[in-house]
């Protein structure tokens, strides 16, 4: 590997963690700006597909949402109003997409409930809004589902980051393994080579 394709690896895993660090460090010293970034779309609706990430975006983009909701909503603002100041956030695409479905059938008269669930977010959601809606209790509601997703959020993070020890421990372990047999296997042959010329002698 050393003397092929690995000096082709080393360079690609390089210039990844190299791109990923400036990505990084851009989006925590400048502004959030959608329309820098070009491939979110694509990189947003893979997250999107994958079974824990899609959990992570979607609980936490939720949670952020209904926390906007339940503010302006306290202070007095139209649902129409409030809305769209959800938009303002950093949101997964496919989420963004949905929110503004709502938003554009709420402003045509639909019930946030109605709304919801024709955009298809998820059923607690759409029975929780409805129920607030009936009840009056609204802003409530969306506190409530802020907390609730937030507390789905923290636990799958907590899940990911005490899965993540074993898992290199057990891919360095590998390593380690594949570097040693790579290391012995020539010891091996070097040793049976001699072994065959000195029973010649």
């Amino acid at each position: 590997m050393a003397d092929g394709p690995g000096w082709i690896l080393l360079c690609l895993v390089v210039w990844a963690i190299i791109v990923l660090v400036g990505l990084s460090l851009a989006e925590i010293f400048t502004p959030y700006n959608r329309r820098r970034h070009p491939g979110r779309g694509i990189k947003d609706r893979l997250i999107w597909t994958c079974p824990l990430a899609h959990g992570l975006v979607r609980d936490r983009g939720l949670a952020d949402v209904f926390d906007v909701l339940a503010e302006g909503l306290e202070a007095g603002r139209p649902l129409a109003e409030a809305l769209p100041e959800t938009q303002r956030l950093r949101l997964n695409k496919v989420l963004e997409q949905r929110l503004l479905r709502v938003a554009e059938a709420v402003e045509r008269g639909m019930s946030l409930a109605d709304a919801a669930r024709l955009a298809g977010m998820p059923a607690l959601v759409a029975g929780m809004v409805a129920t607030g809606e009936a009840s009056g209790t609204l802003a409530e509601t969306c506190a409530f589902l802020a907390r609730y997703y937030r507390a789905r959020f923290s636990r799958t993070l907590i899940l990911l980051q005490m899965a993540a020890e074993p898992v290199m421990v057990l891919t360095l372990g590998i390593l380690v393994a594949i570097i040693v047999v790579a290391l012995f296997m020539p010891l091996v042959t070097l040793i049976d080579s001699v072994s065959v010329y000195k029973g010649v002698l």
